[in-house]
């Protein structure tokens, strides 16, 4: 799944990551006349079906194109009443239909809720991966597989991904959302 996409990307001459490019040196792709490193993000998300929403009864405010992901993260702070919800062809090559984001009122910290498709039986992967790859004391993750969807909803706070930081983008904390998304569909490809 993750390979073929990115096969696809690679021909299409789209900027890659550098965990994107491990990967792809590990299956084999050639990554000939394509970016490495830093990524735009217009041209990462230009596909993205981008809304903003009422946390407390799910109301559309308004669908938002990719320049508002140029907005600092800061801003769902200034709209506590709001999450962002996104849909990429990146999120959904690795299985994710899409990926919501939001302050959490309690704890203060940003929240990421996924839904990953995928078996039943990767639960323990999943989980220690989460505890591995995410830093702090506090709640960092939930994670439970939803049987009649077939997915494992996943919670976690960006606050607690590695390489964090306050004066993120809502664009790079995207970029970030996947980019741990990324790292956990390919360990559970091993």
């Amino acid at each position: 799944m993750v390979k073929a996409f990115l096969e696809e990307m690679v021909i299409a001459k789209a900027d890659v990551t550098e965990l994107e490019k491990e990967y792809a040196e590990k299956q084999g792709i050639s990554l000939e006349n394509v970016k490495v490193g830093t990524i735009e993000l217009a041209s990462r998300f230009s596909d993205a079906y981008i809304v903003r929403s009422h946390k407390e009864n799910e109301e559309i405010i308004a669908e938002a194109d990719v320049e508002f992901l140029r907005q600092p993260l800061s801003y769902l702070q200034k709209h506590k009443d709001e999450y962002i919800y996104m849909e990429s062809k990146w999120f959904d090559a690795l299985g994710v239909d899409a990926a919501s984001l939001e302050l959490d009122d309690v704890f203060k910290t940003y929240g990421v809720m996924v839904g990953l498709k995928q078996k039943k039986n990767v639960g323990p992967v999943i989980k220690s991966f989460l505890e591995t790859e995410l830093e702090g004391d506090l709640l960092k993750y939930a994670a439970m597989f939803n049987g009649d969807e077939g997915i494992w909803d996943i919670n976690f706070s960006l606050n607690y991904v590695k390489g964090f930081s306050d004066e993120l983008t809502i664009g790079e904390a995207y970029l970030m959302i996947h980019q741990l998304l990324f790292k956990l569909v390919t360990t559970l490809e091993k």
